[in-house]
């Protein structure tokens, strides 16, 4: 409504030289009249809602990674995949399991193995992430980037141990009481 009033006085402006501070005038009384105190349409008692902040939109795992640099980068909250809340641990850690709702089980939960791996390989051969990384690229590259199959590399390579059925059902339990 203001940006039609707004061009409206514009638009009647456009011929003549209308002093400035006749314009200036003219466009504050117009702002004035369009702020939420005024506009028929606020109550006092309403809030004004603002957008909600940057860090809250919805964070989507990507589906398939080119290596496992760019994996480990997307859960640590890296670069190139920045995040304000630190990447999936961030907003684990922050909010459980709550706001993965969306996500397929399945690829979390390889991801979470894969990246475990990469933890187990920092904390006992005392490595940087980045050549705990590149130790697994190699490894990777074999599964043909298929997070099913990496995980059981990983297990075939004794860097991870299988999940049993019973554990897996335990799970599955406890997730559908939550």
């Amino acid at each position: 409504m203001a940006c039609a009033a707004l061009t409206k006085t514009l638009g009647a402006h456009a011929g003549s030289v209308v002093p400035e501070v006749a314009w200036l005038e003219e466009l504050s009384a117009l702002m004035e009249a369009s702020s939420p105190s005024t506009s028929p349409r606020f109550r006092p008692d309403q809030q004004i809602h603002e957008d909600p902040p940057v860090d809250s939109r919805p964070f989507i795992m990507h589906p398939k990674h080119a290596s496992i640099h760019n994996m480990y980068c997307e859960w640590r909250g890296i670069s190139p995949f920045a995040d304000p809340q630190v990447g999936v641990v961030g907003r684990n850690k922050t909010h459980g399991n709550k706001w993965r709702n969306e996500f397929n089980p399945n690829h979390y939960s390889r991801t979470s193995r894969i990246m475990k791996a990469v933890d187990h390989i920092i904390s006992s051969d005392n490595l940087t992430w980045q050549n705990a990384v590149a130790r697994l690229e190699p490894l990777y590259d074999r599964s043909g980037k298929s997070l099913s199959k990496m995980v059981e590399l990983l297990v075939d390579e004794g860097l991870l141990t299988k999940v049993s059925l019973e554990v897996r059902r335990e799970r599955r339990k406890k997730q559908a009481l939550e």
